[in-house]
């Protein structure tokens, strides 16, 4: 099976052209076999169709193809992920696109909180969507680290709540401090006599941070208006080579970033930062820096050990001496 095979023409009209026709990838394949599994299973448990297979034996993916599936966080290239945070700290009102002549669709002081939450906070679209007035807690006092004695100075932390998600609870993470302003330059000027909407996840009526004129930001608005205005702005293309740039490989991004840092986080650390349920997911997200990955096996000195090995067992004169 191709891509694009067995497709409509509306659907087709979607895809890549240069993609057309290419192979399926291991992952895809999986997809839809899972995806046959669960009609027919569901087909049987109904009563549609009599019980004639078992679907996940039957149509188990082939072990070839699970063995060519691994972690693939689609990280944003390094050059092209600094001209994108360059633009999310210096928008400007001519930026913005306007409407009807005049006007543009969202303050600007709503789509700077927007962009740097989206830059610097490893959150889902949905998340985004979701944060709610007063997310925003600052830290207001000097804290001493009781592991090694450093003192963290106040207002060099805030912390933004995160809403109920589809792996965790509500939690509270660390953010940079350019988020907290952000978010409090938007809600000095947001306006407050909007009404309560309903957060389907939690059946609570709340108001939510990003919301103007009664309504609240689009799930798609980051994919589909705030990222390319950005790609605009910091003078790159909308795709790079792991294709489209969207919302959620800001995600993947950050946490490549963290765990690849100077002074790093963990994976332990970063499950926490990225409210995930398992360690399994949080490795899905994770890219080791190839320049640190060699640093280290430098460091390991692996030929010097086992020069300094060959050195003490083999005997030197008998070795020069034998002939060739």
């Amino acid at each position: 099976m191709k891509i694009g095979e067995w497709s409509d023409a509306d659907q087709r009209s979607r895809m890549p052209s240069d993609r057309i026709g290419l192979p399926l990838h291991p992952r895809t394949k999986d997809r839809i076999l899972e995806a046959m599994r669960t009609f027919l299973r569901d087909c049987q448990e109904w009563g549609w169709i009599p019980v004639r297979l078992n679907p996940h034996r039957a149509l188990q993916t082939p072990s070839s193809i699970r063995k060519l599936i691994g972690p693939d966080p689609r990280v944003v290239e390094k050059d092209v992920w600094a001209k994108i945070l360059w633009a999310a700290m210096n928008l400007e009102a001519q930026d913005l696109p306007v409407l009807q002549g005049t006007a543009t669709a969202y303050p600007l002081e709503m789509v700077r909180a927007i962009a740097v939450v989206w830059c610097f906070a490893a959150l889902r679209a949905n998340e985004i969507q979701r944060l709610r007035v007063g997310c925003i807690r600052w830290q207001y006092e000097d804290v001493m680290i009781p592991e090694t004695g450093e003192i963290l100075p106040k207002d060099a932390t805030c912390f933004l709540d995160i809403p109920v998600n589809k792996t965790s609870t509500a939690y509270t993470k660390p953010v940079h401090p350019l988020v907290g302003k952000r978010i409090k330059e938007w809600e000095q000027v947001r306006p407050r006599e909007q009404p309560r909407a309903l957060d389907g996840k939690t059946s609570e009526m709340v108001q939510f941070l990003f919301s103007y004129r009664g309504q609240r930001v689009s799930r798609g608005y980051l994919t589909r208006f705030l990222i390319p205005l950005l790609c605009r702005k910091a003078g790159v293309p909308h795709e790079d080579s792991r294709g489209a740039i969207t919302s959620h490989r800001a995600r993947a991004t950050i946490a490549s970033m963290l765990y690849n840092a100077r002074e790093p986080l963990d994976i332990f650390q970063l499950k926490q930062y990225l409210g995930h349920k398992h360690l399994f997911s949080t490795q899905h997200y994770l890219k080791v820096d190839p320049t640190k990955l060699a640093n280290q096996v430098v460091k390991a000195g692996y030929l010097e050990q086992n020069l300094a090995t060959i050195e003490v067992l083999l005997d030197q004169d008998a070795v020069r001496g034998c002939p060739r």
